[in-house]
């Protein structure tokens, strides 16, 4: 779930038909203009105002709110309100299964590469959603930053790679929270960062665990929410 970037108030939803999905499935299958009843949105987390850097995990429709993010710290470009910020840095690293998911997406640099490193670019036409990320990162360069990795292609987000993004985003010394922001399915958030846990009827952060816990001190200081 995001907001669009080109009308005002409205809400658009990012959601991948998987096969035997009941919700996924049905919503396919519907007609342009359709009319359904939803309930929401829940505010699961609001980003605070005092935010300096954002390193953002995205698996496959995570990417939704990791533009949301973008546009929470940096301003949505439609509301007239201008940049937020001079010089917060958002770093999205976004893992898909398939390029098909991600079409236009730079290819997969050489494992010796630095992430930050430029890699190939595709030849591909890119989708609406990475020709977007593209945009931002034209509107904001060197402050939003998108690395791409495809399963099918043996590329994933590795603890190096969380490393290198966290040491990038943190390289100026400037005051403001620091946030590790991870969305995706739930075994995705699993893996990183631990689950969320159910107590007294509502899904709450829970601790720390996954691949960030495991890096200790290289990433001291910074908070970690759970989407």
């Amino acid at each position: 779930l995001s907001t669009t970037p080109t009308t005002p108030g409205a809400l658009r939803f990012l959601i991948r038909r998987e096969h035997g999905g009941e919700v996924s499935t049905y919503l396919s299958r519907l007609s342009v203009g359709s009319t359904i009843d939803i309930r929401g949105p829940v505010v699961e987390y609001a980003i605070p105002p005092d935010v300096s850097d954002v390193v953002f995990l995205a698996g496959g429709t995570g990417i939704a709110p990791a533009l949301q993010a973008v546009r929470a710290v940096l301003g949505d470009g439609v509301s007239g309100e201008g940049d937020k910020s001079t010089n917060t840095t958002v770093k999205i690293l976004w893992a898909n299964r398939q390029r098909s998911e991600c079409s236009g997406a730079p290819l997969p640099a050489p494992s010796w590469w630095r992430i930050w490193d430029t890699t190939p670019t595709s030849t591909e036409p890119p989708s609406p959603l990475v020709e977007e990320l593209r945009g931002l990162e034209a509107r904001y360069p060197g402050r939003v930053e998108v690395k791409y990795f495809i399963d099918a292609e043996g590329s994933f987000i590795d603890r190096r790679g969380i490393l290198d993004a966290v040491k990038s985003a943190g390289k100026e010394e400037k005051e403001g929270r620091k946030l590790i922001m991870v969305a995706g399915p739930d075994g995705f958030v699993k893996h990183y960062v631990g689950p969320r846990v159910w107590e007294g009827g509502e899904e709450k952060q829970g601790p720390l665990g996954g691949v960030v816990k495991g890096l200790g001190l290289g990433v001291k200081g910074w908070e970690v929410v759970k989407l």
